[in-house]
Formats: C-alpha cells, structure tokens, sequence
C-alpha cells in the first residue's frame, strides 16, 4: 500500500495539492510589515523642508494624530490626514502622490496612528522610496527645539458640528 504513494503520479499530485498553499505566501507578501517602513531623521526632513520652501511640490508632511492632538501642536506645515480620510478603494491620490516626498509622524517612535498611515499608504501603492515615517516624531521635534505650530490644520474642512 506505501508503495502507492512513491509513484509520480501521486508526487505530482501531492506537489498540485500544495503549490495553492505555497503561492498563498507569495502574495502575502503584499502585505505591509513594521519591516517595510523606511525612517526618516530630522536632518534629513530638516533638509526636505528647506527644499520645499523653495518647491511645494517636494514635502508633505503628514500628521495622523487625532484633531485635537494636531491642534494643540505640530510640525509647521504638517496636514492632519487620519487614517479614514485614506480611502484605499480609489488608489493613489494624485494630491498626495504629486509631492517627492511624504512624510508620517506621531507623537514618538510608538505611535500607532503614525506606524498604521505609513502603512496605509504603502499598502494603496505609493511608492516606498517616496514614503517615510519620522520615527522619533514631535517628541524629539520639541526637544530640539525647532517650531510647533497649533491651531486647525488650513486645508481640512470643518468637522460637523459636535464633533471636533
């Protein structure tokens, strides 16, 4: 009976069983990880920033934290884009995807809002070598020393009444 099985016939249709199973890992691939997140320093992002003072189209600066956080303090010219203002279904946007570089932070390296919308916007198809998450985020912003900024962020719309 176990010699039933060492015939090629049973080898390949054991290998035919299994290749679904094995390209199922493959596509994981496309799945986003901490791993595929590339860090930015603040010399770097000091360094985009003075380029894009000269060209709006070379930064975007991108704060997930909630409204009231963002509005409290940010980084001079960051957007407050959360999470659910990225809708994955519609793909790249051309507003966003027209800046060389977009940047993430939160408030420290353990922000979840920033780790998830640096993800996100992986995971739609920006490409990574335009997509980065500053890391040590507001926290070492403020212990350099360098401006914050509060009030609403000028390019997002009013929330609805009740819920701002």
């Amino acid at each position: 009976m176990n010699d039933v099985f060492q015939r090629p016939i049973f080898r390949v249709l054991a290998a035919l069983l299994f290749v679904p199973f094995g390209l199922g890992a493959v596509g994981c691939q496309g799945q986003i990880s901490d791993g595929d997140i590339r860090p930015i320093t603040l010399a770097e992002l000091s360094n985009l920033r003075r380029r894009d003072a000269r060209d709006d189209r070379v930064l975007l600066l991108i704060d997930p934290r909630s409204r009231e956080s963002y509005e409290r303090g940010h980084i001079p010219g960051a957007r407050n884009i959360r999470l659910p203002d990225i809708d994955d279904r519609f793909g790249v946007d051309p507003a966003i995807n027209r800046h060389e570089a977009i940047v993430v932070y939160g408030d420290n390296p353990a922000s979840a809002s920033a780790r998830g919308m640096t993800k996100r916007l992986l995971s739609i198809g920006y490409k990574s070598r335009k997509v980065w998450m500053y890391m040590p985020g507001l926290a070492e912003w403020v212990d350099a020393a360098l401006p914050v900024e509060t009030g609403p962020d000028p390019e997002s719309p009013e929330p609805p009444d009740g819920q701002g």
